[in-house]
């Protein structure tokens, strides 16, 4: 098989990070982790895919159209999230060992 020169790029929207590029955004990233945490934010890392459905309904009909969706092996919608609100309240929804008010940040 051979490759076009297209199809070596990223997706369009999608971009690689070459090494000069990723270490010091991690770097950057981690300050602002660390600031975040003094305030008494903790991390929270959610999968990339959830339940469609769930992000169909927690979506305006604008954004509704541009999730990435599919159905998996064993027949269930799943989406690629758009942003960090459903999962993180997710996470929340089930964790009700966690004390309230809960300070998040990803």
């Amino acid at each position: 098989m051979v490759f076009d020169d297209k199809d070596l790029r990223p997706v369009r929207g999608m971009k690689d990070l070459t090494p000069e590029e990723y270490y010091p955004m991690m770097q950057i990233f981690d300050k602002l982790a660390r600031v975040a945490e003094s305030f008494g934010y903790l991390r929270v890392e959610t999968p990339a895919l959830e339940h469609y459905e769930i992000l169909k309904a927690k979506a305006g009909e604008d954004v509704i159209n541009e999730i990435y969706y599919f159905k998996d092996k064993a027949g269930r919608e799943v989406g690629l999230r758009f942003d960090m609100t459903v999962p993180v309240a997710r996470v929340v929804s089930y964790r009700v060992d966690v004390p309230k008010p809960i300070r998040c940040t990803t």
